[in-house]
């Protein structure tokens, strides 16, 4: 099976009732089925012991024990394995919802540092040592937090930000990343597109999208997927829904007035796409974040 033809689904990452994070161990199958997932989360992950490789849209990315995966929210993703005892330790982490008991960083600044990365994937202390160092200190802090009767929620939160900050700011680049680049920048013109639209409070159109890359719509549709593993009107949607998020954490604008200011067409359809995306709708999203 071909990447391009690997399903994508998405997966509710379990999160802990008034916490920002959940920790889990997976212990990776050479049987499991082959599927690219994605989160409404940041995850984070520390390869404790094994070998393989972790595929995304953008690539494929080796991995061996202490290298560390960083995966941004919505970006498809699945891990396979060469060896039978590959085991990793995961942090999902619901970065809107970052708190501690001394350190109350801005949910807005915080989406706006997730938007600004653009790179996910396998990183090893040899090629990125700051970040590799970072997350692997995160998954080993947040494991260890159940056993730790001191509350370490400050340390993580900290580490977090300085490791969003880093990678926001800092162009980290190898062969599958440049190579990746040269692969977007065939769509370029319809990302800045969707932008600009979404800048005058209107939603893009695919056939907008193609004509900008002159391409015709079909064989549009089968690149943008190539590239950004999902289809060119789930990426409008998403971008509309993130804009709406941050505006909901940010802002004094109604729920309806958002809706308008991120170029849906009626507040029902809004309310119909930011539920399915998030679960719950505006309204309750933006009280549950201000608790």
């Amino acid at each position: 099976m071909s990447q391009a033809q690997i399903p994508v689904i998405f997966e509710n990452a379990a999160k802990e009732k008034n916490r920002y994070l959940h920790t889990s161990f997976y212990n990776l199958k050479k049987e499991n089925a082959e599927f690219l997932h994605y989160h409404d989360v940041l995850e984070l992950g520390l390869c404790l012991s094994g070998r393989g490789e972790c595929l995304t849209a953008d690539g494929s990315y080796p991995f061996s024990k202490g290298d560390v995966q960083f995966i941004l929210p919505f970006q498809p993703h699945y891990n396979v394995t060469y060896t039978e005892d590959t085991l990793w330790a995961f942090v999902n982490i619901d970065v809107p919802r970052i708190s501690s008991a001394h350190i109350s960083p801005d949910p807005a600044f915080l989406i706006d540092l997730i938007e600004k990365i653009r790179i996910g994937g396998i990183f090893s202390a040899s090629q990125h040592p700051t970040a590799t160092a970072l997350i692997s200190d995160i998954v080993n802090l947040a494991i260890s937090r159940a056993e730790n009767t001191v509350d370490i929620n400050d340390l993580i939160t900290a580490k977090l930000i300085s490791l969003l900050l880093e990678l926001s700011m800092k162009d980290i680049t190898n062969a599958v990343i440049m190579e990746s680049e040269k692969k977007s920048s065939v769509i370029l013109p319809a990302i800045k597109l969707v932008s600009n639209e979404l800048n005058k409070g209107r939603s893009a159109s695919v056939e907008k999208m193609a004509a900008a890359c002159f391409m015709s719509e079909s064989y549009f549709r089968k690149i943008f997927y190539s590239v950004m593993g999902e289809s060119p009107k789930s990426y409008i949607t998403r971008m509309q829904l993130l804009k709406a998020r941050r505006l909901l954490l940010s802002s004094r604008y109604s729920v309806a007035q958002i809706a308008t200011i991120c170029g849906f067409q009626d507040n029902s359809s809004f309310y119909r796409r930011f539920i399915d995306s998030y679960g719950v709708s505006p309204s309750v999203y933006r009280k549950s974040q201000k608790k």
